[in-house]
């Protein structure tokens, strides 16, 4: 694949951000990943891929439930994306607030699966 100009390569992410914001605008649904189609996307940081939608115009509150209660009904996942009685037990203990700072998720403190404590 030929390499992008610098200028083209600018160009072609503010059209992906600015398409984006226009989807979800229109009503749209949008949810966490790291598909392509979208310039420069991030697949190895999940927190950078988070950052994109802040470019959009998200709060970090926003983007939290994007990335847990949304993104898992958009998956029809019934049993996980929001803290509830009946519902897996997946959670990401961090330090920090991350409705405040999404960089709070960098620094995992703890993460259960299904009720089951990974390190």
């Amino acid at each position: 694949m030929a390499r992008l100009r610098p200028a083209l390569r600018r160009r072609t992410r503010r059209d992906d951000v600015q398409r984006a914001a226009q989807h979800a605008g229109a009503g749209g649904s949008l949810i966490t990943g790291t598909d392509a189609g979208v310039s420069r996307a991030v697949f190895d940081d999940f927190v950078s891929s988070l950052e994109f939608f802040a470019h959009l115009g998200f709060t970090p509150p926003e983007i939290v439930d994007l990335a847990t209660r949304r993104t898992a009904e958009a998956l029809g996942l019934t049993d996980t994306g929001t803290l509830a009685p009946g519902h897996r037990a997946d959670l990401l203990v961090v330090r920090g607030d991350p409705l405040r700072d999404l960089q709070a998720l960098r620094d995992v403190r703890l993460v259960m699966a299904a009720g089951t404590v990974h390190r």
